[in-house]
């Protein structure tokens, strides 16, 4: 039983860094588990240069930086994908990083809003 229970809490302390690293990503949206041993983690397309879909999303993020992930395409759930939290929880603080890193990269660059008058003609 103690396995168990070490198991449970390494998992939720895991849990506790990747959803207080990822929700910071305006991109990312992490749902924190209520006993699962993974994490989904939603992925706002729209605001990411190049990203189309979950699969897109992960693919590049393991050529980029090495961090894979597994899309939630696969579970009928698109533009998600899913981290396992059972890795060493250093192993997780940097796999967060780098997802940030990469989401980072990505971000869409905020459209710069020109003052128009509203018959379209600029002042």
């Amino acid at each position: 039983m103690e396995s168990f229970d070490n198991t449970i809490d390494h998992c939720e302390r895991a849990a506790n860094i990747a959803y207080g690293l990822l929700s910071k990503v305006t991109s990312l949206t992490p749902i924190m588990p209520r006993g699962a041993m993974y994490m989904m983690i939603g992925i706002n397309t729209e605001q990411l240069e190049g990203i189309s879909s979950d699969i897109n999303f992960t693919e590049k993020l393991m050529a980029e930086e090495s961090v894979f992930c597994l899309p939630a395409e696969c579970f009928e759930f698109p533009n998600y994908f899913r981290i396992v939290l059972s890795v060493p929880l250093p192993m997780m603080e940097e796999a967060c990083t780098r997802i940030e890193e990469f989401c980072r990269r990505h971000q869409v660059a905020p459209t710069a809003i020109a003052a128009t008058a509203p018959n379209g003609s600029s002042h």
